[in-house]
């Protein structure tokens, strides 16, 4: 493991500890929560979507990260595919054909001006993004992003 600079341990004690200090704090979970790897967990995202979650009465019962993406090798999670299998307590039912994608909050501003002739003119961005499926390859869409740092960028 040297040629891959790991660390290698002779005991599994001192395995368990090495694994135990880079979770840091943790976070406590039960039931369907202990699916969810604790990157996702700890996500501003996944917090909000799953307290609305349990605010509707309903639970998570189980979930498998899917995919998940990091920007320029940082520790912060950008978005994330969540499969998850949800008890709806209003319905009475699960739903488990669906998944959960997140990234991080956007925020857009819609700049307009009304010209002499009262017709409205809308600002829009024109870029190129890879998932675009049209025949030039742009998407056109209103000034914004988004940021790790949220209130403050």
């Amino acid at each position: 493991m040297k040629e891959l600079k790991l660390p290698v341990f002779t005991s599994l004690a001192n395995t368990l500890d090495h694994a135990i200090s880079l979770l840091g704090a943790g976070a406590y979970r039960s039931n369907g929560e202990v699916y969810v790897p604790l990157f996702i967990w700890k996500t501003q995202q996944f917090q909000s979507w799953y307290s609305n979650l349990k605010l509707a009465g309903n639970r998570l019962e189980k979930a498998k990260v899917l995919h998940h993406m990091k920007i320029n090798n940082s520790q912060q999670v950008f978005s994330y595919i969540l499969w998850s299998k949800i008890w709806i307590e209003a319905e009475k039912r699960y739903k488990e054909n669906e998944f959960v994608f997140a990234r991080t909050d956007i925020s857009t501003i819609l700049a307009y001006y009304r010209d002499n002739d009262e017709d409205i003119k809308i600002a829009l961005i024109k870029e190129f993004r890879s998932p675009v499926n049209n025949s030039n390859g742009f998407v056109y869409e209103l000034p914004g992003g988004s940021s790790f740092k949220p209130n403050v960028d």
